[in-house]
């Protein structure tokens, strides 16, 4: 009975030191990469966030995680954690090519021409056919004034890539400055037609659309647009006000009125509406609206500010003071 007692005893340490074993540093971190590498592909980037953290905590030196923890901060709109991020990368490893091309682009962004020019010679001495890396160096190029140089290099990246989004904005961007609009959305297109759903790509091509004040056109632009970014608010904001310029009143309210039922309680989108409808209806009719969002939710407290500010604007200024005396009575 000993014997047997002491046997299965010496199987469960045995079996406990084999787990210990196994769950070593290494494994540790591979599991946290794999759970946020997961995560991110879900697109559950908060999530891939903490696990690419816990990873970091393992091993604080490894370029590649700080990479794609930045990546998930870029995800989440957090810029500042994420350009920080990239550059631990490149502290980490001064030859990760991914976290240079990511500084170049932030880089450029800023305006920062030198430090960015810094990372893409470093690029293409290292992989000197990288596509990416000589479609910056043409944007780059293109923002220094240099067009020829500029449409050298996109034309190189294409070589190397024929679907690389980057060379194929710049060469529109290059036929733009040319006035050569028909080249610059031909461009557009055929990159589309290879990345269809390319968001900076559809950028670009509606506000060419814009441009040439092809009405139809950017409409359909926008809309594939709102499928992609369903709920970014800008872009409703930015079609109506386009529509209202063009004297398209009914198209552009039904852009905002079609965001605020797909948004539904979005105070960005409902403010835009209300006060489209102040300002190119009448009264009447945004009182009304307004009178409907107050009576869907009595207790927002932005919406008698605003029906207060467009009897302000339509001269209703008694109307106004009472409802703002009426609404801090109420708190």
């Amino acid at each position: 009975m000993i014997t047997r007692f002491i046997s299965i005893l010496l199987l469960f340490i045995m079996t406990g030191f084999m787990l210990v074993a196994c769950d070593s540093p290494e494994e540790k971190t591979e599991a946290y990469t794999k759970r946020g590498n997961s995560f991110f592909e879900k697109k559950d980037y908060n999530k891939a966030r903490v696990e690419y953290r816990n990873a970091l905590k393992l091993q604080p030196t490894n370029a590649e995680l700080h990479y794609r923890l930045a990546l998930a901060y870029e995800a989440l709109s957090d810029i500042t954690n994420a350009f920080s991020s990239f550059m631990t990368a490149e502290m980490q490893d001064s030859k990760h090519l991914p976290a240079l091309i990511k500084l170049a682009q932030y880089y450029i962004a800023s305006q920062e021409y030198d430090e960015s020019k810094q990372r893409l010679d470093k690029i293409i001495e290292i992989a000197p056919n990288n596509s990416e890396a000589h479609a910056l160096r043409a944007l780059l190029l293109f923002y220094l004034d240099k067009s020829a140089d500029s449409e050298k290099e996109a034309r190189f990246a294409l070589q190397q890539d024929d679907s690389n989004v980057t060379a194929s904005i710049v060469l529109s961007y290059i036929y733009e400055k040319q006035g050569n609009m028909l080249s610059a959305l031909t461009t557009a297109n055929q990159a589309l037609e290879k990345k269809p759903e390319e968001i900076p790509l559809l950028f670009l091509k509606a506000r060419l659309q814009k441009t040439k004040s092809d009405i139809e056109g950017t409409v359909q632009t926008y809309e594939q647009l709102f499928k992609l970014k369903p709920n970014d608010t800008y872009l409703r904001t930015q079609l109506s006000l386009f529509l209202i310029q063009k004297g398209r009143l009914d198209e552009a309210e039904r852009t905002l009125r079609e965001g605020a039922l797909a948004l539904p309680h979005n105070l960005e989108i409902e403010n835009k509406l209300v006060f489209f409808l102040s300002n190119q209806r009448n009264l009447v009719v945004a009182e009304k609206e307004m009178q409907n969002l107050i009576k869907e939710n009595p207790e927002e407290r932005a919406y008698p500010l605003w029906l207060a500010k467009i009897y302000k604007d339509h001269k209703k200024t008694d109307k106004a003071m009472a409802l703002l005396k009426e609404s801090v009575s109420k708190k």
